[in-house]
C-alpha cells in the first residue's frame, strides 16, 4: 500500500503540467543561420595533401636542379686534358 501512495503522489505532481512550446520564431532564426552560413571552406586533410605536394616537387627540383649542375660540372672537367696549353 505504501507504493501505491508513492505512485499516486508522484503521478499528482505532474497534474497540471503544460507542454513546452518553442520560441515562435525559432525555426525562422535556424533558417537564417543556415541559409547566412559561409561554403565550407577546403578541409585540413585536403590542405595538408596540397602542402605535402608542394614540399615534395620543391625537394624534387632541388635535387634534379643540383644533380644536373653536379653532372655539368663532371663533363667539363672529363674534357680537361692535361699536358695541352691553350694557345
Amino acid at each position: 500500500m505504501e507504493n501505491d501512495y508513492w505512485k499516486d503522489e508522484i503521478l499528482g505532481s505532474l497534474k497540471g503540467i503544460q507542454r513546452a512550446e518553442p520560441n515562435p520564431f525559432l525555426f525562422t532564426r535556424i533558417e537564417a543561420k543556415i541559409s547566412a552560413e559561409k561554403p565550407a571552406s577546403a578541409s585540413p586533410i585536403l590542405r595538408w595533401a596540397a602542402l605535402a605536394l608542394v614540399v615534395l616537387l620543391s625537394v624534387n627540383t632541388y635535387a634534379l636542379l643540383s644533380m644536373r649542375k653536379n653532372t655539368i660540372s663532371e663533363n667539363s672537367n672529363s674534357y680537361n686534358l692535361s699536358g695541352f696549353e691553350s694557345y
